[in-house]
């Protein structure tokens, strides 16, 4: 379904990190502002 189009899964990430930058995700992700956040290797 996500390949063809008819589920949007991609709206639902609320910020993209590297992995260099896991530290920073973290940091979001415990004040609140990250809810949905991806690492990308």
């Amino acid at each position: 379904m996500y390949e063809a189009g008819t589920l949007k899964l991609d709206e639902l990430i609320t910020n993209r990190y590297k992995l260099d930058d896991i530290n920073v995700a973290m940091k979001d992700l415990r004040a609140g502002t990250n809810i949905r956040g991806v690492i990308e290797l």
